[in-house]
């Protein structure tokens, strides 16, 4: 009986299929509509942004046949190597996670040796930076001891702040109702997230509830005003992808951190101010 009624889905599938054009065309209009209403915006220019997007996703795809690359390899398996130099294959979820977080932390903790990371420089920056040290090389005062390596004395010496910078003051770090919406609106809904916290669609469609904009940007808000780390910020997803198909060394493979949407979003929108505020000194641009 199921697979009767999965033979009829799909004959209804292929009949169906050949009025999608008509059926999508007619989408985009009434979609371009609705927009041009809301965005107070003219039916051809919400359309034309609609079309150009389509025409993005059809090359894309189209390029994506011609690599070969219309799915992405899932990692079923790993190898690593044990400290005798073996290589070990790791295939049920546990050992592929365990293999895995090995080799994330053993990349995380290269940093460990690096100068920054060690006397004196340590000790006179500690983890945060936040010392009358730290203030002291952001102005150009800091004479770095002797010892340090000539590659580190020279990135000290590109920390200094310009002039025209400090002139400028402060970054704005207030976020408005409408940069909020506009953001938002600009995320694709199939972007991943922590799954501990709200989906981008979440936030995505919350923007057209003016309540729920409003809660929205307070929770963003707070935590740049106050200067606290809310608990589900803390919670990032380690993901490991395929770098090189059928590369299943695990430490040649591509580590992607999944944050939370909400703090995904905040780190963006810092980055831009950050931008905007550089740009605005003509310092380097």
């Amino acid at each position: 009986m199921a697979i009767a009624a999965l033979r009829r889905a799909y004959k209804s599938y292929r009949v169906a299929k050949a009025d999608s054009p008509l059926w999508r065309h007619e989408h985009l209009h009434n979609r371009a509509d609705a927009l041009a209403a809301s965005n107070d915006t003219s039916r051809a220019h919400e359309l034309k942004k609609m079309l150009l997007v389509e025409q993005q996703r059809r090359q894309g795809r189209a390029a994506r046949r011609l690599r070969g690359k219309t799915q992405k390899q899932p990692v079923t398996k790993v190898t690593y190597q044990t400290t005798d130099g073996t290589t070990v294959e790791a295939c049920d979820p546990a050992s592929i996670a365990a293999a895995c977080a090995r080799s994330n932390l053993s990349r995380q903790h290269r940093c460990l040796n690096t100068p920054f990371l060690q006397p004196p420089l340590l000790n006179a920056l500690g983890y945060l930076s936040d010392t009358t040290t730290a203030d002291s090389i952001l102005r150009g005062t800091y004479v770095p001891p002797i010892t340090l390596d000539t590659y580190t004395q020279a990135f000290l010496r590109e920390l200094t702040v310009p002039r025209a910078l400090l002139n400028l003051g402060p970054i704005d770090i207030t976020i408005s109702t409408q940069s909020h919406i506009q953001a938002w609106s600009r995320q694709k809904d199939r972007t991943a997230s922590d799954p501990s916290g709200l989906s981008f669609s979440h936030y995505k469609s919350s923007i057209h509830d003016s309540m729920l904009v409003e809660t929205d940007v307070l929770l963003r808000q707070l935590p740049l005003k106050l200067g606290f780390v809310p608990k589900s910020w803390c919670h990032i997803t380690d993901v490991e992808i395929l770098k090189k198909a059928n590369v299943y060394d695990v430490d040649q493979m591509r580590l992607i951190q999944l944050m939370d949407a909400e703090f995904n979003m905040n780190n963006k929108f810092i980055g831009k101010q950050m931008m905007r505020h550089a740009e605005a000194s003509g310092c380097g641009f």
